[in-house]
């Protein structure tokens, strides 16, 4: 948060005011929310296993991984049948 916040010439406190202004989502989520993109590709175009994408993707453990995973992208799949449906 620091080197984007110094990047943007801002304090951390505003730079994150202003991303989850501009974003919709505080720049935690959204880095997470890349993380698990990227791991989602890794996943589909590798053979490693879970455990090995998690980490290689910086998240503590792969149960960690498997709940971040699934909030985010059920909540997706979820939201995308919703809006489907109307």
């Amino acid at each position: 948060m620091e080197f984007l916040s110094s990047e943007a010439a801002l304090s951390p406190f505003y730079y994150q005011k202003l991303f989850k202004k501009l974003v919709k989502l505080s720049v935690m989520d959204y880095i997470k929310g890349r993380r698990l993109s990227i791991a989602l590709e890794d996943l589909k175009t590798t053979n490693k296993k879970i455990i090995n994408v998690a980490l290689d993707h910086r998240f503590n453990s792969h149960e960690n991984f498997i709940k971040c995973f699934k909030e985010t992208f059920i909540l997706l799949q979820k939201t995308i049948e919703k809006i489907q449906a109307q």
